[in-house]
């Protein structure tokens, strides 16, 4: 009973502590009078009306509430820290508006102010409650890590030590410093179970210890402090490239020397052909400053100088002194100046005028069984035994980094490399290979064929009599345009292959990150040579080079002879493409929407998410008609305007070949029908919405989407882009106009002919008649639509076209037949 009683005493007392607390705390922050006298703010005070005073009490209060609802302590430990800071804010707020903090003070009742204006002071009081309550939300967290740090002793200063008016700024930044400290802790603590077991430990003395890691984890722990970029976290490390390059690391660390000592820990390199030789090839100090064996020799010097400073009775007296410093700087000045003064009296104790008796406890200090009375100086001098010590170190400590690293040759091993594979494999489309040519020793690199007869190049008709030299060379060309630019290409004629071979980079050619590399850009070729386009540009290559059967080549070749006005060519893929750009003019009438008009033009050019469109994201299609009727539109546009062009063209063109008096272009007597007037070869229009440039007579662009009326670009004459293209690939040209020379020249006479301006106008006059005539037809199928026409028909309105009610039928259709008028 006596202890129930004790926990329940014990239990109020706390929750008392902890109400009082908040009492205590929200009282400070609330009384604004002795705060007001603090900072000089008591002539605001006086102005305010009582509401305006609650108003800041209430925002005290809630920024109060706000800390004890998040306290870490759990029992309101930090409040009365916050509350100081609470009112110290509250009042440097309304300094401003005070007399003694400026000779021109803002009003705090400005009479002319508007009432819920930014000067008003209600408006005034209620955004400096709002802003404190911020502050003070801001400071939680700091307060959180404060008291994380606190516990795990990361913290030596108490948060009341910190002025809360004043050194918010010293306390955020000490908890962040604190942070850092506590990360790196942590890291330190994961690293060093990460690091059991993938370490050597070569050497184990009271002064020293060499370490050799064995993976980059591993050489992050015990390089924990450095600069080497073998041993860096935050940046790229270099341990598995340099290992893969043969490089084997020894750590030293020297137990004597203070952390402040660039010689602290050093890192020797040995390299894979040492030839017997135990001195490293290179030694970096903490500091990452290659120091060469003098640095080893030092840092073994400087280890020695201060074990006997740390550990002779001599230097008991100076040593407590030192501790005693509160400065961290100060402690490592005289330390050194201690471990020159030492290193002086082993050289030569008569510089200094040091009794020999403190000499004879220095050598005694160092060697027991050697110095044991003052004449045991004379019979051997301190340094030149000390110098013997300092050789036998550097010899045991090389020797045997040496010999383990002979023993024990740095780099990953055949099942390192085989793992990493793996991550890649499997390559569909090249060869990867990868060998130990030497112990430790690797290399890699990618290889792939292409046949004479590759499937890809089934349409070009390459002959198989070919120069494979030719072929190759073609093969490299095409190869490098596609992007992934192999180190040879060699033909071979007993295979008709082109064999391809890819090498590693500069930074491709070492280790398992090295290696990763290689393989990372050599899936990169693999998915390459899976894709068409590769394929294609490679065909495009060996037709200008000339390796196909000649067909594109022969009929590029007798383009490039012809100066053209207005035909474009060349290939794409392994497509000729003879391209006319005609320009008709779409008229449109007023009362319609550029949203709607754009939405038909990209109809005009099928329903597909994909192809040219209005260079206006914000048009899109039409969403109330099907796909499938936007393509039949923009089909039956081409087609009918083929069909119209074929005839005109038969009819022009007939009396245009009569008079010409080149062989074979003359009338065949003999035949009933005139000669067909276009050449056998694939024809079709193709729209090009995209290049739709709608400007402003000061050239600003007009874009297309708007829904009102008459608007965006709506009843603006604009010029729609056509291209009538001409397609031959090799097969499709020696079936057609490559079949004898009357159907290439009938071919070449023909574009001459289209090329003319005339002809082009006319080309370009039936297009146009075609185009309207699908625009006023398309309109009365379908009208535009305003968001109640969707709403009625059930569907969503924000598909609509146009935002008013649309006119009419009778109106509409009048507006038709002017529009029709117009354009004939």
């Amino acid at each position: 009973m006596t202890d129930f009683n004790k926990i329940w005493k014990t239990y109020l007392t706390e929750q008392l502590l902890v109400e009082s607390r908040f009492k205590d705390a929200l009282a400070y922050a609330q009384n604004f009078n002795k705060g007001a006298k603090q900072f000089r703010v008591k002539d605001v005070i006086d102005q305010m009306s009582a509401t305006q005073i609650e108003t800041l009490k209430d925002g005290a209060a809630r920024a109060i509430d706000y800390v004890r609802e998040n306290d870490p302590s759990g029992d309101n430990k930090y409040l009365m820290w916050v509350a100081r800071y609470i009112r110290k804010d509250i009042m440097r707020r309304l300094q401003k508006y005070g007399k003694q903090w400026g000779t021109s003070p803002v009003p705090w009742g400005d009479p002319d102010a508007p009432a819920e204006g930014p000067f008003d002071p209600d408006v005034i009081a209620k955004n400096i409650a709002n802003l404190n309550v911020d502050s003070v939300i801001g400071l939680v967290e700091p307060i959180k890590n404060y008291h994380l740090l606190k516990q795990r002793d990361f913290m030596k200063k108490d948060i009341y030590d910190y002025d809360p008016t004043n050194e918010i700024g010293d306390f955020k930044n000490d908890v962040q410093a604190g942070l850092r400290k506590l990360k790196d802790k942590d890291d330190q603590e994961k690293l060093k179970k990460q690091a059991a077991g993938e370490a050597d430990d070569l050497l184990e003395t009271d002064d020293y210890a060499v370490i050799r890691p064995n993976t980059e984890g591993a050489s992050c722990y015990y390089g924990w402090g450095t600069r080497w970029c073998i041993s860096a976290r935050e940046s790229r490390n270099y341990f598995n490239q340099y290992t893969g390059e043969g490089k084997t690391f020894y750590f030293v660390m020297f137990r004597h020397l203070p952390n402040s000592s660039p010689y602290k820990k050093v890192a020797l390199v040995y390299g894979k052909d040492q030839n017997g030789d135990t001195d490293p090839e290179q030694v970096f100090d903490a500091a990452d400053e290659e120091t060469g064996d003098v640095g080893l020799v030092e840092a073994i010097t400087e280890n020695f100088l201060h074990r006997v400073f740390q550990k002779s009775d001599v230097f008991e007296k100076t040593r407590n002194k030192i501790k005693g410093l509160k400065d961290q700087e100060d402690r490592d000045e005289r330390l050194n100046g201690m471990k020159d003064m030492i290193a002086r009296i082993i050289e030569d104790p008569t510089e200094d005028d040091i009794p020999n008796e403190t000499v004879l406890k220095i050598a005694n200090y160092l060697f027991p069984d050697t110095y044991s009375e003052v004449i045991d100086l004379e019979i051997r001098p301190l340094s030149e035994r000390f110098d013997e010590l300092i050789q036998e170190t550097y010899s045991e400590i090389t020797g045997n980094a040496a010999y383990h690293a002979e023993e024990n040759p740095a780099g990953p091993k055949g099942e390192d490399y085989e793992k990493v594979f793996d991550q890649y494999a499997p390559f569909n489309n090249i060869y990867v290979n990868y060998d130990e040519y030497d112990e430790g020793s690797w290399y890699w690199d990618a290889s792939f064929r292409i046949a004479l007869d590759d499937p890809h190049f089934a349409d070009l008709a390459i002959p198989e009599d070919v120069d494979m030299d030719d072929f190759a060379d073609a093969i490299h060309k095409g190869i490098d345009r596609a992007g992934i630019y192999p180190d040879e290409v060699e033909a071979d004629g007993y295979d008709n292959e082109a064999n391809i071979r890819l090498t590693p980079d500069y930074d491709e050619q070492q280790g398992l990150d090295g290696f990763e590399r290689f393989l990372d850009r050599m899936s990169e070729v693999d998915s390459a040579l899976g894709d068409s386009g590769f394929w294609e540009t490679v065909a495009e290559v060996l037709m200008e080079q000339g390796i196909t059967g000649g067909g594109l080549k022969e009929l590029s070749d007798k383009l490039d002879e012809i100066e053209f006005k207005n035909i474009e060519y060349g290939m794409e893929g392994t497509v000729f493409n003879i391209v006319l750009e005609v320009d008709p003019v779409l008229a449109r009438p007023k009362g319609i929407s550029g949203t709607y008009f754009g939405r038909m033009i990209n109809t005009f050019a099928g329903s597909f998410l994909s192809g040219p469109k209005v260079d206006d994201p914000d048009v899109g299609n039409n969403p109330n008609l099907p796909a499938f009727a936007g393509t039949n539109i923009a089909n039956s546009i081409g087609e009918t305007a083929l069909e119209k062009i074929e005839q005109a063209i038969e009819d022009k063109y007939e009396d245009y070949y009569k008079q010409l008096t080149l062989p074979g272009l003359g009338p065949d007597a003999s035949a009933a029908e005139p000669l067909d007037a276009l050449p056998l070869i694939d024809m079709s229009f193709v729209p090009r919405p995209d290049k739709i440039d709608l400007r402003t007579p000061g050239t600003e662009k007009i874009p297309f989407a708007s829904k009102e009326r008459g608007k965006g670009g709506a009843g603006i004459n604009i010029e729609y882009p056509y291209n009538l293209i001409l397609t031959l690939t090799n097969d499709q040209f020696w079936e057609t106009v490559g079949a004898d020379e009357e159907e290439l020249e009938t071919l070449l006479t023909f574009l001459k002919w289209i090329d003319n301006d005339e002809v082009k106008n006319k080309i370009e006059a039936t297009l146009q008649g075609v185009l309207n005539d699908v625009v006023l037809q398309y309109m009365k199928d379908n009208p535009q639509k305003t968001a109640k026409d969707l709403e009625d028909e059930g569907r969503p309105t924000s598909d609509a076209d146009v935002e008013d009610e649309p006119q009419v039928a009778e109106q509409l259709n009048e507006m038709y037949k002017k529009w029709a008028r117009m354009i004939k």
